[in-house]
């Protein structure tokens, strides 16, 4: 079989060698296209649950149900406690109708006639809906109003809030070292396969030495070929991630009634240029490290 490997076009000698070893191309391009989407999925499924915590956390009220109810709607005692606390961010009145109200509309169409079947006898309670600066301080403050007078219950998300960052921590870490050990193994893959294909053709290299070939001029179309199966492979990883992600990572994510998913159009773009980045990377890196051993004449 001949081989135009040496004409002087680096980039069919990169074809060449892709056309002559065409079972390890192949194999390389799967190892990429495996590892960019396993990579891809980890991180818009860790960008979505940091989304999904932070809406939490902005969401996060601490809810003071008022005992006895002024005739004015308002308890004077917890009024004052909300208006002077500096850690409160923000504060509204819920009366017991428009408790009743927005417990109805939850529900959704088709139960309108609960809130005329309640309205006399509303089993709801006045309360106040407070958001905090930070949410660090929530049981502080929760603890605050359970000692005002006029208080009757006192309702935080802390615990969940808690958990949800816990996992989000776990993840985050999981998801680093994930990261890191594709890279390794990408750049350790495609080593290997121009590794074996430098030793298939040894010879071929060491008479190009001896004629006067620079390494660079040797090197050259190894490097484009790892380029090119990176490349091939960060298209087909693409198009396949937007598939999965359409069909399994959002479709599940937005099963969580109060969470709203990122679209693929969020991460399109970025992801594709860290794709193309990472297919120049590992072509140039991985095709780089074997070559000093055949080099040596």
């Amino acid at each position: 079989m001949k081989s135009n490997y040496g004409s002087g076009n680096f980039f069919l000698d990169a074809l060449e060698n892709i056309r002559l070893y065409k079972l390890l191309s192949t194999a390389t391009i799967f190892i990429f296209i495996a590892c960019f989407i396993v990579t891809a999925s980890f991180s818009t499924l860790i960008i979505n649950i940091n989304k999904l915590v932070q809406e939490i956390i902005d969401k996060n009220e601490i809810v003071v149900f008022v005992k006895t109810d002024n005739t004015d709607g308002v308890n004077a005692a917890i009024r004052t406690a909300v208006e002077t606390n500096e850690n409160i961010a923000s504060f509204r009145y819920v009366s017991p109708d428009e408790a009743l109200r927005e417990y109805v509309d939850s529900l959704g169409a088709g139960y309108e006639n609960i809130y005329d079947e309640f309205k006399d006898d509303n089993p709801m309670r006045a309360s106040y809906r407070i958001v905090l600066h930070d949410v660090g301080l929530t049981e502080d403050i929760a603890v605050l109003f359970r000692n005002t007078a006029g208080v009757g219950e006192v309702r935080t998300q802390q615990v969940q809030i808690d958990e949800f960052v816990k996992i989000k921590n776990i993840i985050a870490l999981l998801s680093v070292w994930l990261i890191i050990i594709l890279v390794v193994v990408s750049i350790f893959i495609i080593s290997n396969t121009i590794r074996m294909t430098m030793y298939a053709r040894k010879t071929e290299i060491n008479i190009m030495k001896y004629v006067g070939a620079t390494d660079m001029f040797i090197r050259v179309p190894y490097i484009i070929e790892g380029v090119l199966l990176g490349l091939i492979a960060s298209a087909v990883a693409f198009f396949a991630e937007w598939l999965i992600y359409d069909h399994l990572i959002y479709t599940g994510l937005a099963r969580l009634a109060f969470f709203t998913p990122y679209g693929f159009s969020h991460f399109a773009f970025p992801l594709l240029l860290c794709y193309i980045a990472a297919a120049f990377v590992f072509g140039v890196f991985g095709s780089l490290l074997p070559m000093r051993k055949y080099l040596r004449v």
